[in-house]
């Protein structure tokens, strides 16, 4: 099957929220989730460890979950492209200004 460890059909709660549904809060809201993803593809972290995590909640998100909807790889891949195309224009809009938060010395990339 496709069964994975802390991928259940059920939460602790006995309760589960549609994938659907937590995918659309997690493009609402990609700044409250951890994202994952280059941390697993380092070795980092275990390969079944969760794609995204959500910072307060700790709902877990796996692109290649069995129950993920099928739109989520192009519209993650649409919103990576996004931000490293901010990320290389060195976080400056067309006026120059910079745009989020100035951190002198850090090299973390932009929220979407």
């Amino acid at each position: 099957g496709a069964e994975r460890f802390g991928d259940s059909p059920l939460s602790s709660k006995g309760e589960q929220r549609p994938a659907e549904e937590k995918w659309s809060d997690f493009f609402n809201e990609p700044d409250q989730y951890w994202d994952n993803r280059a941390l697993k593809a380092s070795g980092e972290r275990s390969p079944r460890y969760p794609d995204f995590k959500h910072k307060t909640t700790q709902e877990a998100l796996w692109v290649d979950s069995w129950d993920s909807p099928k739109w989520i790889q192009e519209t993650l891949t649409l919103m990576d492209k996004a931000a490293k195309e901010h990320h290389q224009n060195g976080g400056y809009d067309d006026e120059g200004v910079h745009a989020g938060e100035e951190v002198p010395g850090e090299s973390l990339p932009p929220q979407w």
